[in-house]
């Protein structure tokens, strides 16, 4: 081909000007991160009206991310469950708070806030956690497509919708009473410089 793309492809040219601009359409691969990409143009495959083929040409580097951010793992502390993903996440577009579904045990908890830091999303819940309860969190996207409101990656790529997540839970040991150490006798001892007056 006289145009080759990195991480993608390309549909075929047009022109609306007479032949001075050419536009083609491009569609990045899916599920692919790649930061390193260019444009080529081989310049015999191009040329005037004249017939004076073109020049070699290439772009500018152009990043491309449709890779989706995936789900590594779980963990609740107290009142807390923290969503550990492959990558960092978008912390300004957040899911709504009822596209998640806690249970503890057979009780359901409430999600009463959503927050993000780096590649870690925290569900804060109406109440704590208990060490012994079997704790599972779903998620779901609100669309197949890529939403404003759902988790994402910084290039918009929503992570997908999981019905039931594990969570372990992770709460501090308590710790034996601390035994007081015993008392020892304080043996005091007195020297006078000078004989003491006994009285008769």
């Amino acid at each position: 081909s006289d145009v080759s793309v990195g991480s993608g492809t390309v549909s075929d040219f047009t022109s609306t000007d007479g032949g001075k601009t050419w536009t083609g359409t491009f569609t990045p691969t899916a599920n692919v991160e790649d930061a390193s990409n260019v444009v080529t143009i081989t310049g015999s495959g191009y040329s005037d009206l004249a017939g004076n083929a073109g020049t070699d040409m290439s772009s500018a580097n152009y990043a491309v991310d449709t890779q989706a951010p995936t789900l590594l793992g779980a963990v609740g502390t107290g009142s807390t469950i923290s969503l550990n993903y492959s990558e960092a996440l978008d912390a300004n577009n957040l899911p709504n708070t009822g596209a998640f579904s806690v249970m503890a045990g057979s009780n359901a908890k409430t999600v009463s806030s959503v927050a993000v830091n780096g590649s870690t999303m925290t569900l804060t819940l109406d109440s704590v956690l208990g060490s012994d309860d079997f704790v599972t969190v779903g998620y779901t996207d609100p669309t197949g497509g890529d939403d404003l409101k759902a988790i994402q990656d910084a290039a918009g790529n929503d992570g997908a919708t999981y019905p039931t997540q594990t969570v372990p839970v992770m709460y501090a040991p308590e710790l034996p009473p601390t035994k007081a150490t015993p008392t020892q006798p304080l043996h005091v001892s007195a020297k006078h410089e000078r004989p003491m007056a006994q009285s008769v």
